[in-house]
């Protein structure tokens, strides 16, 4: 009886080789068919080797370390108040006075004299009282306000009137606790949010 021996690379055969009972072996090579096939599967295999080799290659990018942002988008500057490292809404900015005093009953500064208040980008503020000019530093933490120390010239006012207005608003500069800005204009709140500065942009 025959002794059949197949030999066979991955799923495909190639060559047969029968054994004959006289010793001869006769070969026969594997079909046109097969041949296709294995040549199929080491372009697949050459192919699968190339895709790998391109996608260990691609630079991959670290999520952990990224801030997402959005197209187009600015960062916004954390506000530090008065050093000038990082904007504030209120550096650079100029005011006029228009009232002060308890919120629900302010009262308008007196027909002809002009209180102001500049902030100024070095954390320093300074303006005018009525009759003195005053400077002093302030900071800046979220909605939050800290005048220090006032320094003013020390000239006498005129009218006695003018004289309290000056005292009355460089007492609630002084005492200062928060801000907001709305529609352009500034209102500075103090004694506890109860009484308030409310100031447009000077001219």
């Amino acid at each position: 009886m025959s002794d059949i021996i197949l030999y066979a690379i991955g799923n495909f055969r190639t060559t047969f080789h029968v054994i004959l009972p006289q010793g001869l072996i006769l070969y026969r090579t594997a079909s046109h068919v097969d041949r296709l096939r294995l040549m199929k599967w080491k372009a697949l295999n050459v192919l699968l080797l190339v895709v790998l080799v391109a996608v260990a290659c691609s630079p991959q990018k670290n999520s952990l370390f990224e801030t997402p942002t959005t197209p187009g988008a600015t960062p916004t500057p954390v506000s530090s108040g008065g050093s000038g490292a990082f904007s504030e809404p209120l550096a650079g900015t100029k005011w006029q006075l228009v009232s002060m005093g308890k919120a629900n009953t302010p009262s308008p500064v007196i027909a002809g004299s002009t209180l102001t208040l500049e902030f100024r980008p070095d954390g320093s503020l300074g303006g005018s009282a009525g009759c003195n000019s005053f400077s002093g530093p302030y900071q800046v933490q979220g909605n939050t306000l800290n005048i220090g120390v006032l320094v003013s010239t020390l000239m006498a006012c005129v009218d006695e009137g003018l004289m309290q207005q000056e005292t009355r608003y460089l007492a609630a500069l002084q005492g200062a606790d928060s801000f907001e800005i709305r529609n352009n204009q500034l209102v500075i709140w103090y004694e506890a949010g109860q009484a308030q500065l409310f100031f447009i942009p000077a001219p």
